[in-house]
This record gives C-alpha cells, structure tokens and sequence, in this order.
C-alpha cells in the first residue's frame, strides 16, 4: 500500500503473514501480501473504571500530524503527507468511528 518495505510489530501482522506465507507455500500462490498496518491497545479497561479507554490506529505514521479533540472524551490524531492521509487513530471511539479507521486509510483522502 505504501510503496516501500516497512516492519509491523504486531500481532494481527504476524498471524496475516504466516498465514500468506503458509498458503504460498502449499498451493504456489503469487498474489501481493496486501496488509494495511493496524496496531490496538486496551487501557484501564477493568471492571469498576469510570473510564474505558483504548485506541486504534490504521495506516502509517509519516508526515504532519492533525490532532482533533482534547480526551475529554476522545482525541483523533490523522498522519498527512503530501496531501493525502496515511494515518488516523483514534482514542475512545464508537464501534461505528473504529470501523471507518481502515477505509479511511487505504482510500488516502
């Protein structure tokens, strides 16, 4: 998606390319390894917190950054280069705003 070889250190990565690299390897399989980075964390998300807060981000995290809200009670930060976005994340969203997160990322508005 970016153009360049890049490391992911996550697990949703490390699972997707083992399992491209086990289908390649058993049915000679040649398509492109398509994967748009993604990275997650859950944080103070016990029983009993006020607040549950963990965040998503899709994408890259190159060029200027846009930072929109203040925590209180969500903060999105969107990575743009040249133009066009090729990061967002998001803390505390909706179900809904976390499920926008990848197309917003591979479509580089």
């Amino acid at each position: 998606i970016y153009d360049r070889m890049t490391r992911v250190e996550h697990v949703d990565h490390a699972r997707r390319s083992a399992q491209h690299c086990v289908k390649s390897l058993l049915t000679a399989h040649t398509d492109t390894y398509d994967y748009l980075p993604y990275f997650y964390s859950r944080v103070f998300e016990y029983e009993g917190s006020p607040r549950k807060v963990w965040w998503q981000f899709f994408g890259d995290n190159v060029g200027e950054t846009v930072e929109v809200g203040n925590f209180d009670p969500k903060i999105a930060t969107f990575w743009i280069e040249s133009g066009r976005l090729k990061g967002v994340l998001v803390e505390s969203g909706s179900p809904e705003e976390f499920q926008l997160l990848p197309k917003l990322a591979r479509s580089q508005p």
